[in-house]
């Protein structure tokens, strides 16, 4: 029998489909990357590394977009917590930074660099271009870092982008 999908007044909307059996894990989906032959290896990095390069693009390019079209247009006060209008935008273009630079605690599961080697790029010129193009969102970063994380933290940061980005003497500030 199946089951009848019925409005708040009780009436018939639709048939409810019958629902597929939980599938528990099987061996197929315990794969383990040393199962796989080296060339499925390679396409299954070469796939991922696209799709990340693919993401940090997209996610340049909607800052950038949505950028220009709050410079053309009277600057809307900042919201209720003081956040700037554009925050979501910034805060992917900042995940973004911290990719690139190598700025998150952990080792993330496609390191920069190594995205970068997939695509036969050179990782030191991308994050210069990055670092001429955005400088003062890393800049903005860095303070943000350190102000929320704290003065060691920004030492570690301040030594990541030392050769990208002029930061002062950020300590005295």
């Amino acid at each position: 029998m199946r089951e009848q999908v019925v409005d708040l007044f009780g009436e018939q909307v639709a048939e409810k489909p019958d629902r597929s059996p939980k599938v528990q894990g099987t061996r197929a989906d315990m794969i383990s990357a040393e199962e796989l032959s080296p060339f499925t290896l390679s396409r299954v990095g070469n796939c991922l590394a696209r799709d990340m390069w693919d993401a940090m693009r997209d996610d340049l390019v909607a800052y950038n977009a949505t950028k220009v079209v709050k410079a053309g247009k009277a600057t809307k006060p900042d919201d209720f917590f003081g956040l700037p209008p554009l925050w979501p935008q910034k805060i992917a273009v900042f995940d973004v930074l911290c990719w690139a630079f190598d700025l998150f605690d952990r080792p993330p599961l496609a390191p920069f660099a190594a995205v970068c080697g997939d695509l036969d790029l050179d990782p030191c010129r991308v994050r210069r271009t990055l670092a001429r193009n955005l400088h003062p969102e890393l800049r903005e970063l860095f303070r943000l870092i350190r102000m929320a994380m704290g003065e060691s933290k920004a030492a570690d940061a301040a030594r990541k982008l030392e050769d990208y980005v002029n930061l002062g003497n950020w300590r005295n500030q």
